[in-house]
């Protein structure tokens, strides 16, 4: 009897690699170096960004085997929750679970403002007094446009920047997003880099230490010094910026809206007397984004009128 020739048995075996990259339902995109391994629900495939280069080509093709000799993919929305998982998720474990319907509720805006997806650059405004944490998005941080916009579902303290640990505060300044938590307590959130160098000058001025920290975007609806955005939302932010890049993303936290009304005067908030410096400061960054469209119609009751930030 004539055995089966290895051209046959090498087929067989490609077929059957290729079976279970067919069972891969969830989408992510992990970016390394110069490359991207895709997901799809039907294939895997390799896009190059940078220049060509083998040994490179080499290493995408050896992550891909890895992948396949793994076995079977589980579905993504069939992971159990992050209470019961005894080592917790990875960020990369996240965006297999929510990264491809966050991007699909993100794609009309993207697409809406001619910016690609996922942006070069991504830059958060949050509106203290407003209740409102605004998107922007571009393809070069000199071509940055407005996305979208989002209620804050709760944000505690007055208006005036944050000073010490406990004073429950949402900070005011342009800060950058140092830290995905993809474990959070309130599902996902986005770290803060509170204090930044200006708060903790004016800390030393003032000979204050414990400045506090420890400030996140998240979801859920309650928060202490942060902001609670609520379980989708931070779904989306948290996706975003992960496929953006950390390094390319920054939040600007402002006590108003100063494009449309004046900054807090400190005769007539309890302000610190240096806050007026800050304010130009904020008010300068906010003043290099394009402008927003905001519809306040539609913002939710709770934001505009049973927990105003006075």
């Amino acid at each position: 009897m004539r055995s089966r020739p290895a051209c046959i048995s090498h087929r067989s075996q490609s077929r059957s690699l290729w079976q279970t990259v067919h069972k891969i339902r969830a989408l992510a995109c992990l970016q390394v170096y110069d490359y991207q391994v895709l997901f799809s629900p039907t294939r895997v495939d390799v896009k190059r960004i940078g220049a060509a280069d083998s040994r490179l080509r080499a290493m995408a093709w050896m992550v891909l085997l890895m992948l396949l000799a793994l076995g079977p993919v589980h579905s993504a929305r069939a992971l159990p929750p992050a209470d019961i998982i005894e080592n917790g998720f990875s960020v990369y474990d996240r965006l297999v679970q929510y990264g491809y319907p966050a991007k699909q509720r993100l794609a009309p805006y993207f697409r809406a403002a001619e910016v690609d997806y996922p942006p070069q650059t991504v830059v958060l405004v949050g509106l203290k007094r407003e209740r409102r944490l605004e998107l922007y998005a571009g393809n070069s941080p000199d071509a940055l446009k407005f996305i979208r916009y989002y209620d804050v579902l709760a944000a505690s303290g007055v208006l005036g920047p944050k000073l010490r640990e406990g004073d429950r505060q949402v900070p005011e300044g342009v800060y950058r997003l140092t830290q995905l938590n993809p474990n959070s307590n309130f599902h996902l959130s986005l770290k803060v880099d509170y204090p930044n160098t200006f708060d903790r000058m004016m800390g030393k001025v003032e000979n204050r230490r414990n400045l506090g920290g420890a400030i996140f975007i998240h979801g859920g609806s309650a928060s202490v010094g942060c902001l609670a955005m609520s379980n989708p939302v931070a779904e989306e932010i948290f996706t975003l910026v992960a496929q953006s890049g950390l390094q390319n993303a920054s939040i600007i936290l402002s006590p108003v809206d100063m494009r449309r009304e004046p900054a807090p005067n400190p005769l007539d908030h309890d302000v610190p007397v240096w806050a007026p410096h800050l304010y130009a400061i904020i008010q300068r960054a906010l003043w290099a984004l394009p402008p927003a469209r905001v519809d306040t119609r539609r913002q939710s009751r709770w934001a505009r009128v049973e927990h105003p930030i006075e």
